[in-house]
């Protein structure tokens, strides 16, 4: 199982630590090494404290792509996502 980087790239530079309560939200899953495939998507779910879903998306086209890997197939080895944004856009 690959082991997934979440970093803050917002504009103050700041990174957020994460209470054991906010990780028991975050769902984990295994991540293949490259993404950008015809069958990629990225699908996210917001939730409250409760857990009750406040938000679905279920392709979400909002993440950059880091360095390309393979420039045949244009997958990627690296996401930027911004999941503070996604949850403020909601």
């Amino acid at each position: 199982m690959e082991t997934v980087d979440v970093r803050y790239i917002g504009s103050n530079g700041q990174y957020q630590t994460y209470s054991p309560q906010d990780v028991a939200l975050i769902n984990t899953a295994l991540i293949t090494a490259n993404f950008g495939g015809p069958n990629d998507y990225i699908e996210y779910f917001i939730k409250d404290l409760a857990g009750n879903v406040l938000e679905s998306v279920y392709n979400s086209t909002q993440y950059s792509i880091g360095s390309i890997v393979d420039p045949i197939t244009g997958t990627t080895s690296q996401l930027n996502l911004n999941p503070e944004e996604d949850a403020r856009a909601s």
